[in-house]
C-alpha cells in the first residue's frame, strides 16, 4: 500500500514536466473547445466525482474531506473562468510567479489527497496541474494566447 501512496506523490511531481511537454508540442488549437478546455472539464469532472463520492459514502466519515474535495471541484471551476493562464509576461520569473500561484492550492490539496488516498481528486488535481503548465507553455510559444473558454480572435 505504500507503494501506491508513492506512486500518487509521482504523477503529482510529473503532472508538471509531463504539461509542460504537452504545452511545446501542440499546434495552435483555434478557438475553443480544444484540448486545454478538455483537460480543465476533465480535471473538474474527476473532482466533482470525488466530491460526490465523499458526500455519498458514509464509511468515507470524514467532513474535512467533503469540504476540501468541494472546494478543490470550485477552485478548479473558479480558475477555469477567471483565466489566469492567458495573459502574462512569460519573459521573466516575475512574470510567470502570477499565474503558476494558482497552481499552488491545486498541488496542495492533491497532496492532501494522496496522504487521504482519494484516488479521483488526485487524477483530478494532476490533470488541472498538466493542463496549467501545458496553457502556460503554450501563451509563452505563441502570440496569439489561448485560454481555456475564452476565444482567441474576435
Amino acid at each position: 500500500m505504500q507503494r501506491v501512496v508513492w506512486l500518487g506523490y509521482l504523477s503529482l511531481v510529473l503532472a508538471v514536466p509531463l504539461g509542460i511537454g504537452l504545452g511545446s508540442t501542440v499546434g495552435h488549437p483555434g478557438d475553443p473547445p480544444h484540448i486545454f478546455t478538455l483537460l480543465a472539464v476533465v480535471a473538474g469532472g474527476l473532482a466533482l466525482a470525488g466530491a460526490l463520492r465523499e458526500v455519498a459514502d458514509p464509511a468515507a466519515g470524514r467532513a474535512s474531506r467533503v469540504l476540501v474535495s468541494g472546494g478543490l471541484a470550485c477552485f478548479i471551476a473558479i480558475t477555469t473562468m477567471s483565466e489566469p493562464f492567458l495573459n502574462f509576461d512569460g519573459s521573466s520569473l516575475k512574470g510567470l510567479l502570477p499565474p503558476s500561484s494558482w497552481l499552488v492550492p491545486v498541488a496542495a490539496a492533491g497532496v492532501w489527497f494522496v496522504s487521504q488516498r482519494r484516488w479521483p481528486q488526485v487524477a483530478a488535481a494532476m490533470v488541472f496541474l498538466a493542463a496549467g503548465a501545458a496553457l502556460m507553455t503554450f501563451n509563452m510559444h505563441w502570440r496569439d494566447p489561448a485560454g481555456f473558454v475564452s476565444r482567441i480572435r474576435s
